[in-house]
């Protein structure tokens, strides 16, 4: 399978991925300059962070265009949702 990041739908998701971590983090939605205080952005794990985010980041690009998933995931589904998982967890360290 290609990379699945590089799809209009994994970036979409990668997208959505990274605006969570940033709607969800103290340091950012304050604007704080201390690294600590970026609880979720910095502080967490990348491992963590796709534990936390990516079935909903998944979720929310699914629900707004299922078209684009099928067209991108080439009839592998669940292989793709992984890859994806796998690539984001890469990128996001």
């Amino acid at each position: 399978m290609d990379s699945a990041i590089k799809t209009p739908f994994g970036r979409a998701v990668f997208r959505r991925f990274l605006e969570m971590l940033k709607e969800d983090c103290f340091g950012c939605q304050n604007d704080r300059n201390s690294q600590i205080e970026h609880d979720v952005c910095l502080m967490m794990d990348s491992g963590a962070q796709v534990i936390a985010y990516f079935d909903y980041a998944y979720d929310d690009i699914l629900d707004s265009d299922p078209a684009r998933f099928m067209a991108d995931c080439k009839g592998e589904p669940e292989e793709f949702k992984l890859a994806l998982m796998e690539e984001i967890e890469l990128r996001n360290t």
